[in-house]
């Protein structure tokens, strides 16, 4: 009897808690959270713009070994900035959903060049085009959310 009991207990307050569809609820979070993290955020893509800079300010040489440095040097930054968004992105979960989607949009093409530069393909390359608009779209949402 006290087991019968016990598990009509449990079907009548489990559905307190869950939602409609069974799955986790999302957590909620506090202005301040939400306002740390778009700074945690901000400052990640910031970092990695600023590397960016750097690395195509070196590019005034006309000796092809100089360049070929230049080149290897924004493609690890494109690399490793895309990686670096991606796990911030994932440590801070508070992140505004518009942020969040810009900065995810930013990596993956960032992504995408990189594998277009070590595919031979240059700025100008037709191929290259669509994945530029779509990284300077991202980075235009970022740079005003982060005004």
């Amino acid at each position: 009897m006290l087991i019968v009991v016990g598990v009509a207990i449990g079907a009548a307050v489990r559905p307190l808690f869950e939602n409609k569809h069974g799955a986790p609820a999302r957590p909620v979070y506090t202005a301040q959270q939400v306002a740390d993290t778009k700074a945690a955020m901000c400052t990640a893509y910031w970092k990695v713009q600023n590397a960016l800079d750097i690395a195509g300010a070196r590019n005034s040489s006309d000796d092809p070994t100089a360049q070929l440095v230049v080149s290897i040097g924004t493609r690890q930054v494109l690399a490793f900035g895309s990686r670096y968004l991606l796990t911030k992105l994932a440590d801070h979960p508070a992140t505004p959903s518009d942020l969040a989607t810009a900065i995810r949009t930013l990596a993956n093409t960032y992504q995408e060049l990189t594998i277009g530069y070590l595919d031979g393909f240059g700025n100008s390359s037709p191929e290259q085009q669509p994945i530029l608009h779509t990284s300077d779209e991202a980075a235009l949402t970022i740079q005003r959310t982060c005004k």
